[in-house]
């Protein structure tokens, strides 16, 4: 029986396949499109695995919505500045030819696969699509995302255990849930991997599509480990009531203080009551247990003016 190891672990990152899932995927990519015809009973097995594993690899590294895998044109790629782009149709909000730029391996990916297709004799009615139609009898002119569904979904499930980050109680290493994996998720892993490598994101935006910031700010979270690192450069600089750097441990500033107005409060006894304690009521700026917040500098020196003009 599987983990639920999202319940315990703190550092969960929504709706993404953790990029440790998607290495021990990848150590398995020769076995995706074996054991079951996925719809593919007219091209030879080397063919159509070359053919899941591409779609695989397109949508691991770009993020693209399923059906905009499945549709990509035949000519899909361009290099633009020495760069290789992704030419898509974004369906959802019916814009079309949108460029993404994309990796030399993604790109090589892409036109490996597409000499092996220029050698299959496929229903005419697929011509124009990188993955078309297989069979006569398909109403679609180019794959259909169930089958990509499908096949991950049957190549998951044959794999050996998958693990999560991190152990239990025992000490033994937690199982990944498979039902996490199904082709949406590799949409949010794209974001979460942007995310985690700082890129902003007003360029994620970009980059994922989307109208507005606030739904990019959907497809991922802020981990544990970039609050850690945000805490401790913070930290660095936090100051005494005279102006004297009191720099601390990320996890010590945390454990020893409660959030004040602009600020943190080291007095044990209102710590101790989550700020409920205050011995002189918060005016903390005349207090030796205040520590100022450098994030707040801006706000803080708005009060003052506004205190010089009163």
């Amino acid at each position: 029986m599987t983990s639920r190891w999202w319940i315990f672990n703190e550092d969960f990152i929504g709706k993404a396949i953790p990029e440790s899932v998607i290495r021990q995927l990848d150590a398995h990519l020769d076995t995706l499109g074996t054991g079951s015809t996925y719809g593919c009973r007219d091209i030879a097995p080397d063919a159509r695995q070359l053919l899941y594993r591409t779609m695989y690899i397109v949508l691991r590294d770009t993020g693209r919505r399923p059906l905009e895998i499945v549709s990509l044109a035949r000519d899909c790629l361009e290099i633009h500045n020495g760069q290789p782009t992704l030419i898509w149709d974004n369906h959802k909000r019916k814009r079309h030819r949108r460029r993404l730029p994309i990796t030399t391996s993604t790109a090589d990916a892409i036109r490996i696969w597409q000499a092996c297709r220029d050698q299959l004799h496929l229903p005419a009615k697929g011509d124009r699509y990188l993955f078309p139609s297989l069979t006569a009898l398909s109403d679609a002119p180019h794959i259909s995302s169930t089958y990509l569904s499908d096949a991950l979904r049957l190549w998951a499930d044959a794999l050996p255990q998958l693990h999560a980050e991190g152990t239990d109680s025992k000490g033994q290493r937690l199982l990944f849930d498979r039902s996490l994996i199904y082709p949406y998720a590799f949409r949010h892993s794209y974001a979460q991997r942007h995310a985690d490598a700082g890129t902003p994101v007003d360029v994620l935006r970009e980059l994922m599509d989307h109208k507005s910031i606030a739904m990019t700010q959907r497809y991922y979270t802020v981990s544990l480990k970039r609050k850690s690192e945000a805490v401790a450069k913070l930290s660095a600089h936090v100051l005494d009531q005279h102006g004297h750097l009191s720099p601390s441990s990320s996890t010590a500033y945390e454990m020893r203080s409660v959030a004040v107005p602009y600020g943190g409060c080291t007095e044990p006894s209102n710590v101790k009551a989550g700020g409920q304690a205050c011995p002189i009521r918060f005016q903390c700026a005349g207090c030796g247990f205040y520590r100022p917040d450098p994030s707040y500098l801006p706000a803080i020196e708005h009060h003052i003016n506004e205190l010089r003009v009163r």
